[in-house]
């Protein structure tokens, strides 16, 4: 009987650490392609990789959402080596793991790259699905509207509108997070901001009271944005190349994270904490390579409120 106390108190610390365990978002973790190393500069990319693959496996976590730009080339068998590794890995300790296409997966031949994502997610349509856990719904779509016939096109915004619909409704859900490859608003000069996911997918997060985050990847950078009165997350700091801004006086967006407060390699942790999320990012900087922090970024309240649109 003496043994019971302790019992109760191993069995109370375990349902709280696993109700304490982040979701993890990450993105743009390809290495780079040849052809982009001849006009862009190389940074220890694929080391930044794999610091942290290594951090976020060691770390535990809810689930691990990968938004696109996983590989270099989708078609490439060999690309997919250190994915494979890292899944295996989460398959041994039980985390499961998500992802959404990015435009790479399709580079060079796109049927090729879709069967070896298949492959490696047999689970997930090459259109949208959901993952709910700790009255969380995660709602991922493929941005990579080319890759679409318009059928599937219509198909998968309408399943799209319906779902935060759905979700908003329902009494156990709490938090909506939209998710895809391609940024709605950057200030990347080397990617433009994608207007299909601006005028087709933007306009039901924001009229969805309970869609607390939209998170994108595509744009190599950690970038914040209240537009609508709702939090928009660029999130493509998985090792790619470096991708400039635009200069400040030329920014389309305010960017609410200071250039000297962001890491260049990162992934994004989202913990829900009683009736609020919280959003962090966790990495490192090119000056301080490898040495990981911790980077608050925003502590976002339940809402039911009224839609902004």
């Amino acid at each position: 009987m003496k043994k019971l106390p302790f019992i109760l108190a191993f069995c109370l610390t375990a349902v709280y650490n696993v109700a304490a365990q982040p979701f993890a978002f990450i993105s743009d973790t390809q290495g780079p392609m040849k052809v982009e190393t001849v006009i862009m500069k190389t940074e220890r990319n694929i080391e930044a990789t794999d610091k942290l693959l290594a951090d976020l496996s060691r770390i535990p976590h809810r689930a691990v959402f990968f938004l696109g730009d996983m590989v270099s080339t989708g078609s490439s068998f060999g690309a997919w080596e250190r994915i494979d590794r890292f899944l295996t890995t989460m398959r041994e300790r039980n985390t499961p793991v998500y992802a959404a296409y990015g435009n790479h997966e399709y580079m060079l031949l796109s049927s090729v790259g879709e069967k070896n994502f298949a492959q490696r997610f047999p689970n997930i349509p090459n259109t949208g699905y959901i993952v709910v856990q700790d009255s969380i719904a995660v709602v991922v779509f493929n941005s990579n509207f080319s890759k679409l016939n318009k059928n599937t096109q219509q198909t998968q915004h309408q399943w799209y509108e319906r779902s935060l619909d759905s979700l908003n409704k329902a009494n156990d859900i709490k938090f909506i997070i939209v998710a895809c490859h391609h940024a709605p608003y950057t200030n990347s000069n080397v990617v433009n901001p994608n207007k299909n996911v601006q005028e087709l997918y933007v306009p039901a997060y924001v009229n969805t009271p309970k869609a607390a985050l939209f998170l994108s990847g595509h744009s190599h950078h950690l970038e914040y944005f209240d537009i609508y009165q709702k939090k928009f997350l660029v999130i493509g700091g998985g090792g790619g190349l470096w991708q400039d801004f635009k200069k400040e006086s030329k920014h389309d967006f305010t960017d609410l994270i200071g250039e000297n407060q962001k890491p260049r390699y990162f992934y994004l942790q989202i913990t829900r904490i009683g009736n609020s999320l919280q959003a962090s990012v966790r990495g490192f900087t090119v000056e301080d390579f490898g040495k990981f922090e911790d980077y608050p970024i925003v502590s976002i309240p339940f809402s039911t409120t009224t839609p902004y649109l």
